[in-house]
């Protein structure tokens, strides 16, 4: 198994830096391997729990999960302009999502003109 093989190695490395005994050295070795890949497994699982999302063309706006560079959107979008992040929560048997950070979109009425006063 090539965990016990990476094990093996740290211990010779560990054996030459450290002044303990070998059996220490080993399980110190041991310890180390087992928690990173513990952490290496819990990493890929949370990556797998975070999708990057775009505004759709058209989409209203929905302040839930999107901020518009105008102070009142109107119509709906024309671009995005940064993606958001929606983090996929299991709980119970059932998978909800939430909105981690808003994607930044334009909106149509910052491409039509506003009422110009009369002189």
């Amino acid at each position: 198994m090539r965990q016990e093989e990476i094990s093996i190695e740290l211990e010779s490395i560990l054996e030459l830096l450290l002044r303990h005994g070998k059996e220490k050295v080993g399980e110190a070795a041991t310890e180390i391997i087992t928690q990173a890949i513990s952490f290496k497994q819990a990493m890929t699982e949370e990556l797998a729990m975070y999708r990057c999302f775009w505004i759709p063309f058209r989409e209203l706006y929905d302040q839930t999960s999107i901020e518009a560079t105008e102070e009142e959107p109107c119509g709906g979008a024309v671009f995005c302009i940064f993606p958001g992040l929606h983090r996929k929560i299991r709980k119970e048997g059932t998978t909800r999502s939430v909105c981690v950070v808003k994607a930044k979109g334009a909106f149509h009425c910052a491409f039509t003109e506003t009422d110009q006063e009369t002189v």
